[in-house]
């Protein structure tokens, strides 16, 4: 089984959905037997998620000028 380190910078592409299929292979056998690296993936989905939901809302308003 891959390390966390050997497979923390496939997480994001991952979760993109970016990654090429050899690579999300191994991360998903990886993510069945280890909690942590499934926990963290599932915190970071959902952080994508809440960015999708609020993009509008979020692009809408601008800064202040004085900023």
């Amino acid at each position: 089984m891959p390390s966390c380190s050997s497979i923390d910078p496939l997480v994001t592409p991952y979760i993109d959905g970016e990654l090429p299929p050899a690579d999300r292979a191994l991360l998903e056998e990886h993510l069945r037997r280890c909690a942590p690296c499934r926990s963290r993936v599932v915190a970071e989905q959902s952080v994508r998620e809440l960015v999708r939901e609020r993009k509008p809302v979020l692009c809408r308003d601008h800064a202040p000028a004085i900023l």
